[in-house]
């Protein structure tokens, strides 16, 4: 709601993704049970994976899901293939209904020590320097991270105008080397 991207700092615990790293912003694997129940697919699939998502990695009920996430603005932005694991990853964007710090407010007493376990603001015009960071704070990021800060700020900004800005930071990144 404010122009700024949830970063995840992932649990040290979730041994199986990269912890302790930052990521943009949840992910959760998509299982064939999210879109066929083996006779009938389920056309409605990605809004119950995206709601399974923000249950899993924030806690969030049925209410307080309705209260924050606005699904009408949920937009799939690529199908990416993660080799390391072999998982075919769908890059979604949805806005929240809540500023930065009212959502973590609300959802950071409900983190757990097996997902996420801090939320951290980026704002949307910090993704091109962002681009070239390797971390924030001693944070770094998950591998995937990098990518679909990208792909999402090319959808914000618009190919022409993101691209320039990226490339405008590069300079800068490559002279300060």
């Amino acid at each position: 709601k404010d122009g700024r991207v949830v970063l995840s700092k992932i649990s040290r615990l979730k041994i199986n993704d990269f912890p302790g790293t930052l990521a943009a912003t949840l992910g959760e694997q998509i299982d064939i049970s999210d879109f066929t129940d083996g006779n009938v697919f389920k056309h409605g699939f990605v809004i119950d994976w995206l709601r399974r998502a923000f249950e899993e990695e924030y806690k969030l009920s049925d209410y307080s899901y309705d209260s924050i996430v606005d699904e009408s603005t949920f937009r799939i932005l690529s199908l990416n293939f993660e080799g390391d694991i072999y998982n075919f990853a769908l890059l979604c964007t949805v806005k929240l209904r809540l500023k930065f710090d009212e959502f973590n407010r609300k959802v950071g007493l409900l983190l757990s020590t097996e997902e996420a376990i801090e939320l951290i603001p980026l704002k949307i015009m910090d993704i091109p320097k962002t681009l070239f960071l390797e971390k924030i704070d001693s944070s770094s990021f998950h591998p995937s991270t990098h990518l679909r800060l990208m792909i999402f700020f090319f959808y914000k900004m618009g190919y022409k105008k993101g691209g320039a800005l990226i490339m405008k930071e590069a300079k800068c990144f490559n002279k300060d080397k």
